[in-house]
């Protein structure tokens, strides 16, 4: 079995917009989309979002470290580890503060997780840090 590659070097977002974002600049909702495998692995490509685009909203895909890069956890105060869930917290900010540029509205996001990215979405909902920042949440399961 061949090893599965990991790489540090993993921060993107994807952003899909329909065909008319341009016409209606800030008032297209829009969803975050996040994968995760088990915290372990992931693909960003999994899930294409130009067919959700296709029905009027916008897609952003968020890759964030996963594995012992992004939940390697020490006892030490000053580095707790969750690293990916911190990444995603500043992937929220920064749709939340960028998505008008795509036409999205900023007060119309649904933060919606697959496997990991479910129970992130839990995280994401209890958490002090980030607690309302998306204006909906969905929770798909496997």
């Amino acid at each position: 079995m061949a090893p599965i590659p990991q790489d540090e070097d993993c921060l993107y977002l994807n952003i899909w917009t329909p065909e008319t974002a341009a016409n209606f600049r800030g008032s297209i909702p829009v969803v975050i989309l996040l994968e995760g495998e088990g915290f372990v692995s992931g693909l960003v490509s999994r899930f294409p979002g130009q067919d959700l685009a296709a029905e009027g909203v916008i897609v952003v895909s968020v890759t964030y470290r996963l594995n012992v890069f992004g939940f390697f956890c020490l006892e030490d105060s000053e580095a707790r580890g969750n690293l990916g869930l911190l990444d995603q917290y500043f992937a929220l900010l920064w749709v939340r503060e960028n998505i008008e540029l795509f036409g999205g509205d900023p007060r119309s996001i649904t933060l919606m997780g697959h496997s990991a990215g479910a129970a992130s979405v839990m995280y994401h909902m209890t958490s002090p840090r980030t607690a309302g920042t998306p204006s909906m949440q969905l929770i798909k399961t496997k």
